[in-house]
């Protein structure tokens, strides 16, 4: 195969509407995709799998081994994880999708377990929660851990969700509510931004509980890099969908970090009859003037944001009585 070829293999065609579609980003996975592949079963609530495996440019033999395990695969076009995901999502329509890793830290055959909310009508998408099911010990370490609940807490208070994983790589979501979410995300924050913009349009979520294994080849996961992108995209998230929470928080912080001075300032006037910390006049009305100012942004930012959403749900809505 040609560098740079896309190529489209392993009996059958991508064509036509799947009723199940597995997407499974890889990269250099050739010690465990074929067992990730073969653990899938073939239907699950009579309904078939689809096993696609969407690998980014591998150097070892990850897209023949998962060919010979019976996957169809795709040559990734761009790099990422998250990009990976989102050619899955473009090359194959289906009614319900479901992601998980290829480096066999997840077990497929919880598939049924994942599935089962959304093929039952109970929910638009399911978690697969590690901190809720049996995590194998030395699975995930101290730092991954401690940033993961520091993340789920961050969104559990921000988005008033009850999340437990939001960054679990095992998921799936039905289709049309798949195709609602508004993805940009090309690398690891693939998770997080599919889980705040589910939240953000009312989707309905489900936390199950899932197991979650150690990995046989070394994490591609760069803690202190990756989890910087991770919060910086949180945050961005959380400031575009709950615009006046994120900047009300900051700017009441600044508001009340200023009252610190200001009521040294009013004892001093009351007691001495003059102040003598003049600088603390002049940081006192910074922190002050500037944290009104930023909640006054969170109230502007807010009514664009909500603006915003109903003008896509009356042209959801058009395009909808067009079609009808």
């Amino acid at each position: 195969m040609a560098k740079g070829e896309r190529l489209i293999a392993g009996g059958g065609e991508c064509a036509g509407k799947k009723e199940i579609c597995v997407v499974i980003p890889a990269l250099n996975e050739e010690r465990t995709i074929g067992e990730v592949v073969r653990g899938f079963p073939k239907q699950v609530f009579d309904k078939p799998l689809f096993v696609l495996v969407v690998d980014g440019k591998s150097i070892d033999r990850t897209v023949e081994v998962a060919k010979d395990a019976g996957a169809h695969v795709v040559v990734q076009r761009t790099k990422g994880k998250g990009a990976a995901m989102k050619e899955g999502i473009k090359i194959v329509d289906a009614e319900i999708y479901v992601f998980i890793d290829a480096d066999g830290t997840y077990s497929p055959s919880e598939v049924g377990k994942v599935l089962e909310p959304i093929v039952k009508g109970n929910a638009d998408m399911v978690v697969g929660s590690r901190f809720q099911g049996k995590i194998e010990r030395g699975a995930i370490s101290l730092v991954n851990n401690v940033g993961n609940r520091i993340f789920n807490f961050i969104a559990r208070r921000s988005m008033r969700a009850q999340i437990t994983d939001m960054l679990s790589g095992y998921r799936a979501i039905s289709g049309e509510s798949l195709h609602e979410l508004i993805l940009f995300s090309d690398q690891f924050e693939i998770e997080t931004e599919m889980t705040i913009e589910a939240i953000a349009k009312r989707l309905s979520i489900a936390d199950v509980p899932i197991s979650y294994k150690r990995r046989v080849i070394p994490s591609k996961l760069k803690p202190l890099e990756d989890g910087t992108k991770i919060l910086k995209s949180l945050l961005f998230f959380i400031m575009n969908s709950r615009p006046l929470l994120f900047f009300s928080t900051i700017g009441l912080i600044l508001v009340f970090v200023g009252l610190g001075p200001s009521l040294l300032l009013l004892y001093e006037k009351l007691v001495f009859g003059e102040i003598y910390h003049l600088p603390s006049v002049v940081f006192a009305s910074l922190l002050l003037i500037t944290g009104f100012l930023i909640i006054v942004l969170g109230l502007v930012a807010d009514l664009v944001v909500n603006t915003r959403r109903r003008m896509e749900y009356l042209l959801k809505e058009a395009l909808g009585s067009k079609r009808t």
